[in-house]
Parts: C-alpha cells; sequence; structure tokens
C-alpha cells in the first residue's frame, strides 16, 4: 500500500523574454509492506475468502484499463454517450450546433484510426476530451513518466491514495451466497475503520464521472451474491493507514462468528522533492486568438497515455532528453484541426513553448 500526500510551490525563473514556469512537487511517499501478503481462510457458510493489501498506485493501470479505453472504438463509451446524446434529439439549437460539430471530429478522428495513422486507444482517449473538455491531467497531480495516470483511480482523492484491498471470493457451497461490505471490519492499531461503500463514492464524485464508473466496476458493492461454484474479484478501501502501526487485521462477520485476517505492518518513508517545468504547445501558423481549445494526448517513451487538461503539461527536467508523441485537435470557430507530432523530444526545441504544425485542416 502506497500513502502519497503531495504538495506543489510555482515559481518563475529567465529573462522576461524566456521566462520558464516551475512547479515543485514534493511527495510524502510511505511504501508499507504486510507480511504475509494474502490470507486465504475458508467460511463456515462455504465462502472461501483471500484478501490482499495491495499498492494503490497498482490501481492507476487497472483502473486506466478497465476505463472503456478498451480498443473497441465502436463500443468506446464516449462514441456511445455521443450517440445517446444526438437520439435524445431534446437539444436546442446551439446544442446541436455544439454537437454536431463534435460528431464531425469524432467521426474524423475514427478515419484516422481506421487507417492506422493513430493508435486506437489514442482516438478514444481523445473522443472522450473532446466531451469532457475541463478533463485531464496538468502534470502536478503525480509526475510524469513514473507510471499510468492516475486520472481514472477513484482510490486517489484530493491528491492522496486511499489504502486498498484486493478481496477475491470463492463460493464452494450448492447455493447462492451473499456478502456485504459491511461484514467487514478492519483494526489498525487502536483504530477501528470500516470500508467506504457505494455511498460514499457517489457523494466524492457528485454520482457521474469516469472514476465512479471505476467503483461500480471493481469495487466491492455493498451487498453481492455470488452464485455456486463461481469466483469473485473486487477491491475496497479505507482511509490512509497510520505508517506506524504495525499491526492490521481483517474481520469477517459471518452469521454466528468472524474470521479474522492478521497481518505485520511494516513502512519505509520514500519522501521525494522534484522540480518540474512547464512545457506548453501551440499551433506554430494560426493566429493565438483563432484558436478557442486545444485537446491533446501525450504519450511517453514508455507508451503511458495522458490525456491533458489544457494545452500545458508541467514535466521533470531530466525528460526533456526523453521521446514523446503528441496528438491532438485545436478548434477555431470554423475549422478543427489536426496535431500528430512522434517521436520528439523536448530539447529539440529552443523554449518551452512547443510550436507544432498541424497536419489536416478541415471545416466544421
Amino acid at each position: 500500500i502506497i500513502i502519497l500526500f503531495a504538495i506543489l510551490a510555482y515559481s518563475c525563473s529567465g529573462s522576461k523574454s524566456t521566462i520558464i514556469e516551475t512547479a515543485k512537487l514534493e511527495e510524502a511517499y510511505f511504501e508499507v509492506k504486510f507480511s504475509p501478503d494474502r490470507i486465504e481462510k475458508s467460511l463456515n457458510n462455504g465462502l472461501v475468502i483471500e484478501i490482499q493489501p495491495i499498492d494503490a498506485k497498482q490501481m492507476d493501470e487497472i483502473t486506466f484499463k478497465s476505463s472503456g479505453f478498451d480498443g473497441n472504438y465502436d463500443q468506446n463509451e464516449s462514441y456511445l454517450e455521443y450517440q445517446s446524446i444526438l437520439d435524445a434529439k431534446k437539444m436546442d439549437p446551439n446544442e446541436k450546433i455544439y454537437y454536431d460539430r463534435k460528431s464531425k471530429v469524432i467521426s474524423y478522428l475514427k478515419s484516422k484510426v481506421s487507417s492506422k495513422e493513430m493508435p486506437q486507444i489514442v482516438g478514444d482517449i481523445l473522443s472522450y476530451k473532446l466531451l469532457h473538455k475541463e478533463e485531464g491531467v496538468t502534470g502536478t497531480e503525480r509526475e510524469i513518466g513514473k507510471g499510468y495516470s492516475s486520472f481514472f483511480n477513484p482510490y486517489k482523492i484530493n491528491r492522496n491514495y486511499l489504502s486498498v484491498f484486493k478481496i477475491q471470493i470463492q463460493n464452494t457451497s450448492d447455493k447462492i451466497q451473499k456478502f456485504r461490505i459491511e461484514d467487514l471490519i478492519i483494526n489498525s492499531g487502536f483504530e477501528q475503520l470500516y470500508p467506504f461503500n457505494i455511498e460514499y463514492f457517489q457523494n466524492v464524485y457528485n454520482g457521474a464521472s469516469e472514476r465512479m464508473k471505476g467503483i461500480y466496476r471493481l469495487n466491492l458493492p455493498n451487498e453481492m451474491a455470488v452464485p455456486t461454484n463461481e469466483t469473485v474479484i473486487k477491491y475496497f478501501s479505507i482511509p490512509s493507514i497510520n505508517p506506524s502501526t504495525e499491526n492490521l487485521s481483517v474481520k469477517v462477520l459471518n452469521t454466528e462468528n468472524s474470521t479474522k485476517f492478521d497481518y505485520k505492518v511494516s513502512s519505509a518513508d520514500n519522501s521525494q522533492s522534484t522540480i518540474l517545468q512547464k512545457f506548453t504547445f501551440e499551433l506554430r501558423k494560426e493566429k493565438a486568438n483563432a484558436i478557442n481549445r486545444y485537446y491533446f494526448v501525450l504519450v511517453t517513451e514508455n507508451n503511458e497515455k495522458h490525456m491533458l487538461q489544457h494545452n500545458s503539461i508541467y514535466l521533470a527536467e531530466d525528460l526533456k532528453n526523453s521521446k514523446f508523441s503528441l496528438y491532438g485537435i485545436a478548434s477555431s470557430s470554423a475549422n478543427f484541426l489536426l496535431i500528430m507530432k512522434e517521436n520528439f523530444r523536448l530539447s529539440d526545441f529552443e523554449s518551452n513553448t512547443i510550436l507544432l504544425d498541424y497536419i489536416a485542416k478541415k471545416r466544421y
């Protein structure tokens, strides 16, 4: 389990003509280890339970891969969401113009994916971004280049990871068995904790977001029916445990007694401080005020894919010589422009404002 707290401090340096914006990312980073790493026990109702405390950062990759960007464009949730909006036919004229334009861009992206000019997952993420323009990362949430983006991870709230457990439930009985999240009690030192239920996350994420969809897919529901001879894997979470805790137990309540899973806990302080530089991507041949909005996906050398919130990103200075690929759409009042620049280094450019050329311009 990872416990991470991030603190940011912003500054500028350089001459007036070459101002470089920086941010200092300080992470209070505790790596918590459990012994044994997993425990399996049988309940008296025929359920076999295995509980494994996991590194919360693993959920970055798991939730990204379960987010709907699964390589099947026609079933991509963003595309289906767009279709459902059009099918509703309850839009005023301005809304119709707005979504008609989105339609043309999404269809164009689909053609680029079909012709293999653009990676499929990039087309999917750009389509999602078009419909959720305020979402995305700035690079200050977690250092880019250190693993999957935490953007889709519902177990990271306000820059802090929750403590997460993986639970595997196998029904070896001859009847359907029910399992409730309220049957779990966690004791950490002298604290008694209870897993966050679905309602907690609905309040945090206001019911509708990609993170909330991750909760519906992955989180242990309030009550679950497990058919006979079936095995189900889910996750549950609690507030970040105190890294000084030496013992942790998970109790599973059932019928007349409880089953206890006992772990020894150790932790290591891996706190670190990183200076990030701000890099901005703009079109070279378009007037700045001609572009209404940029939509970008940045792909790192190790194939991380990051949907940018706007057209800037904070990156560690040691990444300037790494290779990146950038895919995006620039929107103006009458046109949209396709941007694709692959296998470039930030050090190839004289300033932190990266001037790009578009490869296609299309009218709405």
